[in-house]
């Protein structure tokens, strides 16, 4: 019976026990009725994620953080065509990890590369220049800005043309963010991916330094207000008050 039972649960603040007994009934969840009730949770999910994100990229332009833009807009949101776009690939390649598919619906896209005037996110010559004329460490700090591409903007940087049809390429898997270095823009590593098709909830997120499923991704990067790589910088060299500033208030997933 639909009754609901998971996504009240969830609304109620159960939001870590709701979402890890929907993940562990895997792919056979798509056969079941529990898949609506998975559905309606991860729509919810997502809108409180997308809400994090508008929060955390409105914080940052407050304090003039210098976004990095060559790579993607600081916030992408879907469009109309962008449930044609899901529903065409699944149809050509296979089914998405629900939570990414309903990221792609509801979010969208993030990219937290950038730089602040007292700590260094992104190597960038004339800031580098700059901060070393003022006297300001010019070191770069390893802080894994949130990045998730559209799902537009995923196809478009692995080659593909958005009206492809993508049984002629078949991909195996969707690179969603560059990897922990040129988030910063230091060359050396990979990207992050998820292998497609994918009949599961969630999924992992692969090769990438933290190696979890896509909403534990996106739980540790707001617990760091967006900057997860601040867990493993000295904490004499972490800007305490703008964390507390950029996660303050943010919403549980």
């Amino acid at each position: 019976m639909f009754n609901k039972r998971y996504l009240k649960l969830y609304t109620e603040g159960e939001y870590s026990t709701v979402w890890k007994e929907l993940v562990s009934l895997g792919s056979a969840t798509r056969n079941s009725y529990v898949y609506q009730e998975a559905i309606l949770v991860c729509q919810e999910l997502m809108h409180r994620a997308k809400s994090n994100c508008d929060a955390i990229v409105a914080r940052l332009k407050s304090i003039e953080y210098q976004f990095e833009t060559s790579y993607t807009k600081p916030r992408t949101e879907p469009d109309s065509s962008t449930l044609k776009h899901l529903a065409d690939f699944e149809q050509s390649v296979g089914l998405l990890p629900l939570s990414l598919r309903k990221w792609y619906e509801i979010v969208g896209g993030i990219c937290l590369m950038g730089s602040w005037f007292n700590w260094n996110t992104y190597l960038d010559d004339s800031i580098q220049v700059r901060r070393s004329h003022l006297g300001i460490p010019t070191h770069i700090l390893y802080v894994d800005p949130l990045v998730v591409s559209s799902f537009e903007d995923t196809l478009m940087e692995q080659g593909y043309d958005i009206e492809d049809d993508m049984t002629l390429y078949k991909p195996t898997y969707l690179s969603i963010a560059p990897d922990y270095y040129h988030k910063v823009g230091v060359s050396g590593g990979g990207t992050i991916n998820f292998l497609v098709p994918d009949h599961s909830i969630d999924a992992l997120v692969k090769d990438e330094k933290r190696e979890q499923f896509f909403v534990d991704h996106l739980k540790t990067a707001f617990q760091w207000g967006g900057f997860p790589g601040f867990a493993d910088v000295p904490e004499e060299l972490r800007p305490t008050e703008m964390l507390n500033y950029l996660r303050e208030g943010l919403l549980p997933i």
